[in-house]
């Protein structure tokens, strides 16, 4: 039974024909000018629901691909990412605020206060309040380029976000309980 599957440069094109639904682990390498995500998301389709991702040195010209696939692993407990000066960054500021659970409250208490003051900023973002990026995460290691500031505020408020458990809309988020973030250049 297939339970890991890593994949480098352009193998990942393999997954368009393989189907295996107790799969927990995927890992795509070093990819250049290929895009991934698109048949990493017929996978998913296929096979449901894994359990980690690691993501190393994706070099995409679009990051629209990687988005529509996050959107469909609600599953997710784990992601690894490791980016390379020379790419396109995969995690960008509306990647991390569709991250974000911007309604900040914990599933017992009242709403933070280190965080944004309400959900009615994701309502003019666009984002459904129902449903967070990637609700199941509780493990997240990047290795980053440094970015600008934006950037790091981004990833912050989403960090912060994301330090307890909480309600999102009619979701129950866990708390992300092991975080690892390491920034080129800094």
């Amino acid at each position: 039974m297939l339970r890991v599957l890593d994949l480098g440069v352009t193998a990942h094109r393999i997954i368009t024909n393989i189907t295996a639904p107790r799969l927990d682990e995927v890992a795509l390498r070093i990819t250049v000018r290929t895009d991934p995500f698109p048949a990493l998301l017929a996978f998913i389709v296929r096979s449901g629901q894994i359990r980690k991702l690691t993501l190393d040195k994706i070099d995409l010209e679009s990051t629209a691909t990687f988005l529509s696939c996050m959107e469909r692993m609600d599953g997710l407990r784990e992601f690894h990412l490791e980016e390379h000066a020379l790419s396109l960054w995969l995690l960008k500021e509306d990647g991390l605020a569709r991250m974000t659970c911007l309604d900040m409250h914990t599933p017992t208490g009242p709403p933070l206060t280190d965080g944004p003051a309400s959900g009615d900023r994701a309502v003019e973002q666009g984002h459904a309040l129902s449903r967070p990026l990637l609700p199941s995460l509780t493990a997240i290691r990047l290795r980053l380029v440094k970015r600008g500031e934006l950037w790091r505020d981004s990833l912050k408020k989403m960090l912060l976000s994301r330090r307890q458990a909480r309600v999102y809309g009619t979701w129950t988020v866990p708390a992300l309980k092991d975080v690892e973030v390491k920034i080129a250049g800094c």
